[in-house]
């Protein structure tokens, strides 16, 4: 799909690169002529109306710093579906690792917590949905810091307490192994993205707490039923981690302690 073709349609936007290209459409970095401002433009080819309009109540919500701006969006007449959007400045997540190699615990704990917030609006919001393809090309790092997820196409409505179509979606490695096999998938296939993601990050981390690693292997589990149920008991976890980090430490130095004092002790019986 080429933005050339709809050249009198899109007369507003001079269209300056291609970002990316995926099975449903493109993105072009664009110039509104009228506005002089840089934006994404989004060409969805054959856009379904359910699919389409989810993907714009989603980005609707822009006081989610988490969600890029929406400026337009509208479906053509051959069924194209055309959004506009902010454009996103930095590198995606698995880019911006490569480049930095090591990150922060806080840094790290700041992006989960963002990411989760996001899914908590996403399942429990006023249209409950699924994102269904969580993953670091999927996220970008602002130059701020703070990250922006740029793909909504594979977002569908939660009418249920959970979604079936019998089709593999999401990507290998990062989809849960219920949606990899067009099984049924609810909220906690989402967790099991985020765990992935989280994995990816931690392997980056400066400090690996073990804490945090058994967050990230619970949101992985290979089974449903042993993940988080919901996003909201995740995030619980993961504001509170750090004290039971501490404690943990805290009691294996006083476990330490004490057994130093009873060798002392001991050697001391015995040169006494």
């Amino acid at each position: 799909m080429e933005a050339i073709i709809y050249r009198d349609e899109l007369a507003r936007y001079e269209i300056l690169q291609k970002l990316g290209e995926g099975g449903n459409g493109c993105v072009y970095l664009v110039r509104d002529r009228f506005l002089n401002r840089r934006l994404a433009l989004k060409m969805i080819m054959d856009a379904e109306i359910h699919f389409f309009d989810r993907e714009i109540e989603v980005l609707k919500k822009a006081e989610i710093a988490f969600l890029p701006v929406i400026y337009d969006a509208w479906l053509m007449q051959d069924g194209t579906g055309i959004i506009v959007m902010e454009y996103v400045e930095g590198d995606n997540l698995a880019v911006y690792l490569k480049k930095h190699c090591k990150i922060s615990e806080q840094m790290m704990k700041k992006w989960a917590v963002s990411i989760t917030e996001f899914l908590c609006y996403l399942h429990d919001g006023p249209y409950p949905a699924l994102y269904r393809d969580l993953k670091p090309e999927n996220i970008i790092v602002r130059k701020s810091g703070e990250l922006a997820l740029i793909d909504f196409g594979t977002v569908v409505c939660l009418d249920k307490d959970c979604y079936t179509d019998g089709k593999r979606v999401g990507t290998r490695g990062f989809s849960a192994p219920e949606q990899w096999e067009g099984r049924a998938i609810d909220q906690r296939s989402d967790i099991y993205s985020f765990g992935k993601v989280c994995e990816v990050l931690w392997q980056h981390c400066i400090y690996q707490s073990e804490e945090l690693e058994r967050i990230i292997r619970k949101c992985t589990q290979p089974l449903p039923e042993d993940r988080y149920r919901t996003v909201q008991s995740l995030i619980s976890d993961l504001l509170t981690y750090e004290k039971r980090e501490k404690n943990r430490l805290l009691a294996e130095r006083a476990g330490y302690v004490m057994r130093l004092l009873i060798l002392s002790v001991v050697i001391w019986f015995i040169w006494t």
